[in-house]
């Protein structure tokens, strides 16, 4: 490049066709600008994304909510009157026990709603105040929850619980099998062994520190059959 009477000439250009001074000008202002730019692209921080997976945290609570209540009213309608008119046969009238099927169904929908509720609300502020996600604020958020609604040892809360502690127990061995901690290999086998040999034990020891209902359900497959009325055939059909 060369410099002539305040004007830059490109090499290619013949000296005696010396370009615009203004054109010169706006094209190093442009470049100036563009370089602006840049830089300041280079210094503003991304624009930050919303770590929950939703649009609007509230409206996400308030459904979680609505889907508890209607989830756990549903199972809970079912298992009950099913329950209560094969295996309670002195729980009363249709009358009684619709009216107790309707009311364990609004405990289990109300706690499993509540604790969406409040999960949802928990697990929420912790992804907006620290703006990131990580596993742990899963479990504050449920910690949390289930201290306000599941710590009351009534027969709902006891049975939601011992059922997902199953399942945690499975889900726990499954990880570990994947992290490489444990070998591949199905242990159905071997837990079911140790589950019927535990359970059996304890109801030929000692029965009542069994719950009401498995002592029930046991002593009449185990113990009643015992019992022999009449003779022949007649002790098959007998109950």
């Amino acid at each position: 490049m060369e410099f002539a009477e305040d004007c830059i000439i490109d090499d290619h250009v013949s000296p005696l066709e010396p370009l615009s001074c203004d054109l010169v000008r706006q094209q190093s202002f442009t470049s100036l600008q563009e370089s602006q730019q840049s830089q300041e692209a280079q210094q503003t921080p991304p624009p930050f994304k919303h770590p929950c997976s939703h649009h609007s945290c509230t409206i996400a609570a308030i459904r979680g909510l609505r889907n508890g209540l209607y989830f756990g009213g549903k199972v809970r309608f079912a298992h009950t009157l099913v329950m209560n008119i094969l295996f309670r046969k002195n729980s009363g009238g249709l009358k009684s026990r619709l009216r107790l099927a309707l009311l364990l169904s609004w405990q289990h929908g109300r706690n499993l709603g509540g604790f969406v509720l409040i999960y949802k609300v928990v697990h929420c502020s912790l992804l907006q105040t620290f703006k990131r996600k990580h596993p742990i604020f899963a479990f504050i958020a449920g910690a949390v929850s289930a201290m306000i609604i599941w710590r009351d040892p009534s027969k709902v809360n006891k049975q939601i619980c011992f059922y997902l502690l199953s399942r945690i127990i499975e889900g726990i061995l499954i990880k570990l099998q994947k992290i490489g901690l444990l070998p591949q290999w199905d242990g159905f086998g071997l837990i079911s062994v140790l589950c019927w040999a535990s359970i059996m034990f304890l109801f030929e020891s000692d029965q009542t520190v069994l719950q009401g209902s498995i002592q029930r359900n046991m002593t009449h497959i185990y113990k009643e059959s015992d019992l022999q009325t009449g003779s022949g055939l007649l002790q098959l059909m007998s109950w």
